[in-house]
């Protein structure tokens, strides 16, 4: 199995691979006919993937530009097409979006832990490319910068924050005490901000439920968080279910039943996905590199 490194995968995505084809004596960029095939494998981690992905856009790219410079009718172009059908086959399409839930209360039946869940199904069944985790962070201790010791963080911090750093976004259900985020979840922010910050560029979007105004002063205190630690919140649209008012938002078993607030969880999400992948061109389409100048057209045949 071909493998990825940081080596190859600059090269791959800069085309510095150029290859005369056929008769034509065109050179084009790209990827060898009989390059080996990349293949996933379970065990590898989502950053191989990602690169693996990387590497069959940057190829694809690259081919397409020598498919416009090489003549339908040369030897060369059923080459080359030849090649992108093998890459398009053969791997990955495009890395699944990872975010990252953070629930901002430890009680078993807490109501913003739901909504996490509900959004984790919400985006199983209508975002395709997305996947939301709900990341547990009830065992970290109260921040102490005494417990980091030769540099390294405890355990059950270091593992996450590394699964935050891991993510591609975060969604926070923010429960709201006195106006204000709650112990818990300042205590995550304090963890994943120390350097190195692993909150740093994030985009983020925010959801809540709760009384009197739904958490919407939680989601404001988070929001002015947010921007010492510079993560980036969608603004817009927002969520603040009311507990109070009617109908019933929940089942008895946790699950969210609102359907107004099912659809709006729907429609941020789908908005995240748009924002991570503004922020991250990874996760958007070809990334176009640094183009080599194409040959220049041959010259018009001297007239009879």
């Amino acid at each position: 199995m071909a493998s990825i490194n940081s080596s190859t995968l600059p090269l791959a995505c800069n085309y510095a691979v150029s290859k005369v084809v056929g008769d034509s004596k065109r050179p084009y960029l790209g990827v060898p006919k009989r390059m080996p095939i990349i293949k996933a494998q379970s065990q590898n981690s989502m950053v191989e993937l990602e690169e693996v992905d990387k590497l069959r856009r940057a190829s694809l790219f690259g081919l397409g530009a020598a498919l416009v410079a090489t003549p339908f009718s040369s030897p060369a172009f059923a080459d080359i097409l030849g090649t992108k059908n093998l890459i398009m086959d053969n791997a990955l399409v495009r890395p699944v979006i990872k975010v990252a839930g953070i629930s901002g209360s430890l009680a078993k039946r807490s109501r913003n832990r739901w909504l996490i869940q509900a959004a984790s199904e919400i985006c199983a069944e209508y975002v395709p490319g997305m996947q939301v985790e709900d990341l547990d962070i009830s065992g970290l201790p109260l921040i102490n910068p005494d417990l980091i010791v030769n540099g390294k963080f405890p355990p059950e911090v270091e593992e996450v924050r590394q699964k935050i750093l891991a993510s591609d976004s975060l969604l926070f259900a923010t429960t709201e005490y006195n106006y204000s985020v709650t112990p818990l979840m300042k205590n995550i922010i304090d963890w994943g901000s120390m350097q190195p910050n692993v909150f740093d560029e994030k985009p983020a979007a925010i959801i809540s439920c709760g009384y009197e105004f739904g958490g919407g002063l939680a989601q404001f205190n988070l929001r002015q968080i947010g921007v010492r630690i510079n993560m980036h919140f969608l603004n817009t649209p927002n969520l603040y279910v009311r507990l109070g008012d009617p109908p019933p938002k929940f089942d008895p078993d946790g699950n969210l039943i609102d359907e107004e607030a099912r659809e709006t969880i729907k429609q941020i999400l789908i908005a995240l996905k748009k924002f991570t992948q503004r922020l991250d061109g990874s996760k958007c389409g070809p990334i176009v590199p640094s183009p080599l100048p194409l040959p220049a057209p041959a010259p018009a045949p001297a007239p009879n």
